[in-house]
């Protein structure tokens, strides 16, 4: 068998091992991971019936199987989305709520069920008939809208993408942090790729041969698995990155919804009073040592309303809510970098006694904050 037939045959069988992986040995699944296993099994079935192709060389070893994947490739850019959503603390059904994005998959694979119900004998003449007629054009323009669907979901991901980055330094004082951005980005990159692999693709296939076509196709096939596995080995890796955020949309709504009122209703008086509860819950309860503390687990804290607490943070510090925390956790670094007993520590020991849960991160806001790098302010300290 052809090197190029080995190595899809290989990856498949990884695939095979992934879906495995994420369905019989990870208990308590997310529903972020719940998406992720639709997108394998996707993947899975797609690969399956590409692979038959291989083995099969001639259309009328497998007619039964012609067209069922057809409309595969509408599924892939809502079920990334949806992914996305979960694990950015979308809550509720996602599903339910955006349906609508299923809708071409379900209009295209109704269409084509009179073609997938052929007899085998009449598919196979009718498809050798359209691959060699003006059908070739149709399938063309065809699949130029299926490539083109993918740019839509690359735009909205994106989006979500930047509104989340924003939202975490407004209610969360982590990012848990830069891994899980960094596999966002990568999701987003691998999408991109895709995209644009099969959209440059499907121009230079115009008017070529089918067998030119196909082998171009799987050629990207092999691109996608490839990235795929590197994707779950990354996630294997880097467990964190699965983990979803607590649904802050309630938060957002309240923020909209009081911006002008809070504006109003917050005293000189009552600005003082939420001042004074802040600085009691940071400098006496140390709340900002809890790596995971957010905007509502603080307001809770001191009995306040978020959207106040934000508010006075916002307007008597000049800070968000992420500056106003880490601010705290390096001052405390600071301080106790100097003691004795920290001597047998890792700069990042340390660290994560002040309330830093990444190495990555605490570099990070440590060089934003102060200028310069942990090693540097210890020298300097």
């Amino acid at each position: 068998m052809p090197i190029f037939y080995t190595v899809l045959a290989s990856s498949f069988a990884l695939v095979c091992i992934m879906i495995v992986i994420l369905t019989a040995f990870k208990k308590n699944k997310s529903k972020s991971e719940y998406y992720l296993i639709a997108i394998f099994t996707v993947f899975f079935l797609h690969m399956a019936i590409d692979l038959t192709r291989f083995y099969y060389k001639e259309i009328n070893w497998y007619p039964h199987l012609v067209g069922l994947t057809s409309s595969f490739s509408f599924l892939y850019g809502p079920l990334f989305y949806y992914y996305f959503l979960s694990l950015t603390g979308r809550k509720g059904n996602i599903l339910k709520r955006y349906w609508v994005f299923l809708l071409p998959f379900i209009i295209y694979f109704l269409i084509n069920i009179p073609f997938i119900l052929l007899d085998d004998n009449l598919k196979d003449e009718k498809f050798a008939i359209w691959m060699e007629g003006e059908f070739r054009k149709v399938l063309w323009w065809l699949n130029l809208v299926k490539v083109s669907f993918h740019f839509v979901f690359i735009y909205l991901i994106w989006k979500e993408f930047k509104v989340h980055r924003k939202n975490l330094k407004k209610y969360f004082s982590h990012q848990s942090d830069v891994l899980q951005l960094l596999w966002f980005r990568k999701l987003i990159q691998f999408f991109v790729v895709i995209a644009i692999g099969a959209f440059v693709g499907n121009i230079l296939s115009f008017g070529t041969e089918m067998k030119v076509y196909m082998k171009y196709d799987d050629l990207m096939f092999v691109i996608a698995t490839g990235s795929l596995i590197y994707l779950f080995i990354y996630g294997i890796r880097h467990t964190d990155v699965f983990r979803e955020y607590p649904d802050y949309s309630s938060l957002i709504v309240e923020d909209k919804a009081n911006v002008e009122l809070k504006r109003k209703l917050v005293s000189d008086e009552q600005e003082k009073d939420i001042r004074a509860k802040l600085e009691k819950a940071m400098e006496e309860d140390h709340l900002y040592l809890n790596p995971e503390l957010s905007l509502n687990e603080l307001a809770a804290h001191i009995g306040e309303k978020s959207y106040l607490v934000s508010a006075v943070i916002n307007d008597m510090y000049d800070k968000t809510f992420f500056q106003y925390v880490n601010e705290k956790r390096v001052a405390h670094f600071k301080e106790i970098v100097k003691l004795p007993e920290s001597k047998n520590l890792t700069l990042f020991g340390v660290a994560s006694e002040s309330g830093f849960n990444s190495k990555a991160s605490f570099n990070r806001i440590v060089k934003q904050l102060t200028g310069m790098t942990p090693s540097e302010l210890v020298k300097s300290n």
